[in-house]
């Protein structure tokens, strides 16, 4: 199944990267990243896919002869969502940018848009995670 535009994105440097969309091509424009590892996938046959770069991991998963994007972690506030968020922003900006009703009622606002998830996690009232992940039925 082929990643469509209506989903969460996360774009560095030009490159914009969509969950379950092939990795290949990703990996390609991002370049060497800094530190790789792997693991064989508890969900999938094959290996799951670890890729750490300055500003973020992003995460594969096998599908039969091509590695898909599952997950991106945002690791610092040079990077942020293509809406503007970034780690150490308010919870009010980001109920500015994504609506109060996405809270969870705990300690995170979670977006669901065609093949992702996008969650933010506060802690002290400041966004100290975000992660975009793909969505499986």
């Amino acid at each position: 199944k082929e990643a469509s535009a209506d989903t969460y994105t996360f774009t560095y440097k030009g490159t914009d990267i969509v969950m379950k969309a092939d990795a290949a091509p990703v990996l390609e424009a991002l370049g060497e990243s800094k530190s790789y590892t792997e693991e064989t996938s508890c969900a999938f046959d094959g290996l799951d896919k670890n890729y750490t770069y300055t500003s973020f991991v992003l995460t594969t998963y096998p599908d039969g002869d091509m590695d898909r994007v599952n997950s991106i972690q945002l690791l610092d506030d040079t990077v942020s969502t293509n809406d503007g968020i970034c780690i150490g922003d308010s919870k009010d900006k980001v109920e500015e940018v994504y609506g109060a009703d996405t809270f969870n009622g705990v300690n995170a606002y979670i977006m669901k848009e065609g093949e992702a998830q996008l969650t933010v996690i506060i802690t002290s009232d400041k966004v100290s995670s975000i992660q975009y992940a793909a969505q499986f039925d």
